[in-house]
Order: structure tokens, then sequence, then C-alpha cells
């Protein structure tokens, strides 16, 4: 009777653990969707030239910068977004400009991104393929994710 008891015990532990790991996976997936949707947001705004939607994406320290020269840009396309790719490193942004922030808090994608251009003197019709880190932050524990850097 004791062993039996044993043996149901250790058999809800691992029952227990195992769901506890599911439901992590299942949330850091949730999160990474939610990040990947403000970054497809952020490319469209500016494609689109609208400077309301380009500001809920950005943070409040980047916010403060105003509207930018959207030049000759006729649209931007998110070709991909990988965050094992990303050549800035985590630490490198928490100590550089994010140290108040959680590093659960903070992804780092490297993107691959399509801007046409229209302007004929411009060069009309060209298109370039940027490649950048682009660094998305919750500013605080159940807030959403907005993006705080990108560059190379």
């Amino acid at each position: 009777m004791r062993r039996k008891l044993k043996l149901w015990a250790y058999l809800g532990i691992v029952l227990l653990c195992l769901s506890g790991l599911i439901g992590c996976s299942t949330n850091n997936k949730a999160s990474s969707d939610e990040a990947l949707k403000v970054l497809e947001k952020h490319l469209r705004a500016i494609g689109e030239h609208n400077f309301k939607a380009y500001q809920e994406t950005l943070s409040s320290r980047l916010q403060k910068r105003g509207e930018p020269d959207w030049g000759n840009i006729a649209s931007v396309k998110l070709l991909s977004a990988d965050e094992s790719k990303a050549t800035m490193q985590k630490e490198d942004y928490l100590q550089r400009v994010g140290r108040w922030t959680d590093p659960k808090d903070v992804k780092i994608y490297y993107v691959v991104q399509e801007i046409e251009k229209y302007r004929e003197h411009l060069g009309a019709g060209q298109t370039a393929q940027p490649k950048w880190n682009y660094v998305l932050i919750r500013e605080t524990d159940d807030g959403p994710w907005v993006i705080d850097y990108w560059g190379e």
C-alpha cells in the first residue's frame, strides 16, 4: 500500500512538472507572437506614413523624437524576423540602454525588410533590403511590447 502511494505521488509530481513546462513554452510563444505583431505594425505604419500607428509601436523614450522624415518610402514589407540570428546580444543592450529592464522583458530580432522607393529623382521603383536588429521591450510587467531600438 505504501509503495503504491509513493508511486502515485511520484507520478503526480512528474505530471505537475510537465504541465508547468508546457505552460511556460506556450507563454513564450504567445509573447513572441505579440512582439512580432508590433514589429509588423511598425513597418506597415512607416510604409503608410501613419504617424499615430507608428507612435503606438515605440517606447516612451523613442516617442519623444517626433514625426520621422518619411522621405521617398512607398512601402515597407517584413521579409523575416528571427530571434536566433540577432547580432546584438541582450546583455549588450541591457548594459548600454536598458539597465532598468528585466531580461525577460527584452526580445531582439534580426529583421530583413524590403523598402520600396517612389520618387523618380530618388530612384523610383528601386527597393532596398536593410537587415537590422530590432529591440522590443515591455516597459511594465503587463505592458505591451514596444520598439526601443533598431539599427545594425
